[in-house]
C-alpha cells in the first residue's frame, strides 16, 4: 500500500502538494487546469489531484514535468527525486549564508513564529 499524505486534525498541510495549492491559492480544479493547459491532452478532472494528494496515486511523467515547468522545478530534479519530493515546500533558505552570526540569524527573522 501507498503511503497517504493528508491533513491531519491540527491542520498542518502533510503532502507537499497540498502546500503547493495552498501557496498558489488553487482549488484541485485550478491545478488540474494549469496541468491540462500545459499538457493539451489531459482531462481536467480535480479528482484527479485529490488522488494525487490524498490516496498517494503517482502522476505520470508528462503531468509532473508539466506541473514542475508552472512551478519553475528544474525536470532532473523531478526524475531524479520523484514524485511528490520535488515539489517546492516551506521558504528557501539561504543555504550561502556566511558562518557569523548575522549570517547564523538570518534564516530565524524569516522564520514564521507560531504560538506554543
Amino acid at each position: 500500500m501507498t503511503r497517504r499524505w493528508t491533513s491531519g486534525s491540527s491542520g498542518l498541510l502533510v503532502h507537499p502538494l497540498s502546500y503547493v495549492r495552498q501557496e498558489r491559492n488553487w482549488t484541485y480544479q485550478d491545478l488540474v487546469d494549469v496541468i491540462a493547459r500545459r499538457v493539451g491532452n489531459m482531462s481536467s478532472r480535480r479528482e484527479k489531484a485529490w488522488r494525487w494528494e490524498h490516496w498517494g496515486v503517482v502522476p505520470d511523467a508528462d503531468t509532473q514535468l508539466a506541473l514542475a515547468e508552472e512551478l519553475e522545478v528544474p525536470a532532473h530534479l523531478v526524475v531524479r527525486l520523484g514524485w511528490p519530493h520535488w515539489l517546492p515546500v516551506g521558504e528557501q533558505i539561504n543555504t550561502r549564508a556566511p558562518w557569523t552570526i548575522g549570517g547564523s540569524l538570518e534564516p530565524l527573522d524569516i522564520a514564521p513564529v507560531r504560538p506554543c
